[in-house]
Order: structure tokens, then C-alpha cells, then sequence
């Protein structure tokens, strides 16, 4: 175990997953909205009027297209090597909530909490690896685990913390402007750990505990009353069903989705709450455990109400990744008083897991290198005509159909198609520099331009 635990093994692992990461963004091209957000954004001066145009007229998560138009308009390696970093940003503060006995170098616990990650989130190249899709998940979660981190920190950890209202109030209101259903269980999360702080440990609420609750609060309002939620939310049919109808309908429905796409998840975690409770509960690591899957669930539960509706897919991240805490929190370090029982249990656990892994992300690095091929070869077809002096290139039509949620490219984005004035076709025609592009049927494509 000392092996194990050792500073050596515990940056191999780190550096190791930076890499792995490193490579998987590396392999994943822009796509879709990537060259809309590009198109849409006039400079690096105009990123806040740009935002601004979209919070009226679109969407209200500005802190993540803020975000997006930035790094957008900068070289696509800067972003491949920034946002591994995001992704062990999120690892770190959960290892840090997690690691109740304070092993300093928990190589075992971290590893976990990446493989969970790998293994559970919904649609990991959308909303890990695809550059739009990680500043609206990835990089957004990273800013409310954070700010959720200080209440832990305080509150169970019992660290002081000296950081001013303002400062708490203005970190608030970045984390409650994030993501329409995640900041909502920030919010529930941050209450939930008041009612630790004042039940629990019987102490009085501390003045920037309270600044940061009404900072979140603002920003959620603030982002959930954008009129271009409003416009966005009548493109759903949804949209003009009562509220007792979406969620009747809605009900079911994320049920099943999580039935068939989070059941593993779920049960492992009811399972480690279980054992937390009877074998080696300490203060905080149960209740934690329990509140941190209520909000999760229901935060994917909203989504039943929700006009885009419930569909297994990117919306559910937020609510999976606050699953995932309460598994990892209440997972054993294997130094309990029950180790007899808890050892073998627990190992069969982490090995299953790991070989899980193993086999799923195999298959789904075939999955993201077949779409970097498929899409590197489009891209470059439009590139050489050009150079021919050709403006109206004409690529063919995907033929790929991953096998797992892996890569980035999914038929369900906006990619351009035949139609030259379509949207995306613009958008991918003004980053490359020509007046238009279409596709054509991969068999059509062959006969004009392969022979």
C-alpha cells in the first residue's frame, strides 16, 4: 500500500492522465458549433458585446461562451493543452473532498475518481474533449466545484477561511450564471452544507458563507432570465406545455434514461453509502454521500420540465458528476477498523471498474480516431481546392457511426450538409476562407473526385 501511495506513483498517475487527455483533445478537430462561436465573434475587443447580442437573442450561459470565444479565437493547441489541466482541476477538488483520512498521497482514490469520470459521464466527447461542448460542462464545473469547495473546506474540513464578502458574492454569482440545471444543485449543494454547518456542527453561519449563497442565487436568476432562453426554449414543442405536463411526461422518461445509461453508477454508490453507514462512518462522509446523490439526481430530474427535453445526453453531466462525488466520498481508503470485510469487497469493486474502463476505452480511442481521420479528411479536401483556387469545395457526407459516446463527433450536432446556405455550412465556409461548401453523397463524391 505504502507503494502505491507514494509521491512517485501518485505523479506517474498525473502525469499520465494529462498526456492521455492531452492526446484525446489533440485528436478531436473543431466541430460544429466550434466555427459558429468563431463566426459570431468579430475580435478579441468584441467578446463582451458579441456575448452580450447572444445573452438577448440565444442563450444565457455567458460565463461559458465568454470562455468559448476566447480561447476560439486563439490556435486549437492552446486549448489541447489547457484543458487537461480543467479536467485535473475537477479531479483535484474531489480528491480533496474525498480523502477523509488524509493520505497524502492517495494515488488509489485518484485514480478513481478518473476512471469514474472516463466511465460514467454522459457523452464524454461532447462534453470533455469537443471544445465548445468542455466550456459548457467541463470548464463551467470546475468553477462551481470550486466555489463549492470553500463551504467544504470550512465546513467539514474545519480550515478557516478568510476571504472577503464581495469576493465570495462575485464567485457566486459566476457559479450560478454557469449551467441552467447544474448551478441549480450547486445552489441546493452550498444550502445543504449550511444545514451541516448550523445542525451539524452547531455553529453560526459565517457572513461570506451567506454573500456567496445570494452571489449564486443572483447569477442563476440572471442567467435563467435571458430572453434568449425564451426564444430558445420556443423551438421545442415542449415549450407550450404546461409545467405538470412536461414533468408527467418527463418523469418516466429520465428514469429510463438513467436506468439504461447510470444504473452501474447509481447502484455502486447506494452500495458504498450502505457500508459507509455500518462499517466506517465518520461524521460527514455518509451524510455527504446521501446529499450529494439526492442533488444529483435531482438535478437530472429537472431536466424532465425542461422545453429541450430528457434525452440521455450533455444536459445530464452535472447531475452524474454530483453521483459520482457521493460514490467517491463514501469509498473506503481501505484503512477501516472492518477491513476483513471491507478489503475484499471494495478491491473486487476498483479492479471491475478499472478492466471496465479498460475495455470501453478501447474501443471508443478506435471510435475517436476513425472521426478525426473522417473529419481531418474533409477538411483538408477544402483546404486543397482552395489552394486550386476553387471557393465552392464540395466534401462527402460522413459515414461514421461510432460504437461508444467517446469521440466528439456525434450525427446528432449541427454539421454542415448539402444545402451551401445552411448555417453551419457558412459558418465552416468563413473559417476556411472560401464562399461555399456542401456535401455530397459519399458514393457521388467518389465518382467526381476520387476517379
Amino acid at each position: 500500500m505504502k507503494i502505491i501511495n507514494s509521491k512517485r506513483t501518485f505523479l506517474f498517475t498525473l502525469i499520465g492522465v494529462y498526456i492521455v487527455f492531452f492526446l484525446l483533445n489533440y485528436l478531436t478537430p473543431l466541430i460544429a458549433d466550434d466555427f459558429a462561436y468563431i463566426y459570431k465573434t468579430s475580435s478579441f475587443t468584441s467578446i463582451f458585446h458579441d456575448e452580450y447580442l447572444q445573452y438577448l437573442h440565444q442563450n444565457g450561459r455567458s460565463i461559458a461562451h465568454i470562455m468559448a470565444r476566447f480561447f476560439l479565437l486563439m490556435p486549437k493547441m492552446i486549448f489541447n493543452l489547457v484543458n487537461p489541466i480543467i479536467f485535473l482541476g475537477i479531479v483535484y477538488f474531489i480528491y480533496k473532498m474525498s480523502n477523509h483520512n488524509r493520505i497524502k498521497y492517495n494515488s488509489i482514490r485518484f485514480f478513481l475518481i478518473v476512471i469514474s469520470i472516463f466511465l460514467f459521464v454522459p457523452k464524454f466527447g461532447e462534453t470533455l474533449l469537443w471544445e465548445t461542448g468542455s466550456f459548457n460542462y467541463l470548464w463551467t464545473f470546475l468553477i462551481m466545484v470550486s466555489f463549492i469547495y470553500i463551504y467544504h473546506k470550512k465546513i467539514i474540513s474545519n480550515e478557516i477561511i478568510n476571504i472577503p464578502i464581495l469576493t465570495m458574492f462575485v464567485f457566486g454569482i459566476f457559479a450560478g450564471w454557469c449551467n441552467e440545471n447544474t448551478s441549480a444543485g450547486t445552489l441546493l449543494l452550498i444550502i445543504g452544507y449550511i444545514v451541516i454547518e448550523t445542525k451539524v456542527n452547531r455553529r453560526a453561519i459565517a457572513n461570506w458563507m451567506i454573500s456567496g449563497l445570494l452571489g449564486e442565487i443572483l447569477g442563476f436568476i440572471v442567467m435563467m432570465n435571458s430572453p434568449g432562453n425564451k426564444i430558445r426554449s420556443g423551438w421545442f414543442v415542449r415549450s407550450s406545455w404546461s409545467v405538470p405536463k412536461k414533468f408527467f411526461y418527463g418523469l418516466a422518461d429520465v428514469s429510463n434514461a438513467l436506468a439504461k445509461n447510470a444504473d452501474i453508477l447509481i447502484i455502486l454508490t447506494v452500495i458504498s453509502i450502505i457500508f459507509c453507514i455500518f462499517l466506517y462512518r465518520t461524521k460527514y462522509n455518509y451524510i455527504l454521500g446521501i446529499m450529494y446523490l439526492l442533488v444529483g439526481a435531482a438535478t437530472c430530474y429537472s431536466l424532465s420540465i425542461s422545453p429541450a427535453g430528457f434525452n440521455w445526453g450533455r444536459s445530464y453531466f452535472g447531475g452524474i458528476m454530483f453521483i459520482i462525488i457521493a460514490f467517491i466520498v463514501c469509498f473506503p481508503d481501505f484503512k477501516e477498523k472492518n477491513f476483513s470485510i471491507i478489503t475484499p469487497v471494495f478491491s473486487t469493486i476498483l479492479l471491475s471498474l478499472t478492466i471496465y474502463t479498460f475495455f470501453n476505452f478501447t474501443t471508443g480511442l478506435v471510435d475517436i480516431y476513425e472521426s478525426y481521420g473522417q473529419i481531418n479528411q474533409r477538411y483538408s479536401f477544402i483546404i486543397s481546392e482552395k489552394k486550386k483556387g476553387n471557393v465552392h469545395p464540395e466534401v462527402s457526407d460522413f459515414e461514421l457511426h461510432p460504437k461508444t459516446e467517446y469521440p466528439a463527433y456525434s450525427p446528432a450536432l449541427s454539421h454542415i450538409d448539402s444545402d451551401e446556405n445552411y448555417k453551419y455550412n457558412k459558418y465552416t465556409a468563413s473559417y476556411f476562407g472560401v464562399k461555399t461548401v456542401r456535401t455530397l453523397p459519399l458514393k457521388e463524391w467518389n465518382e467526381k473526385y476520387r476517379d
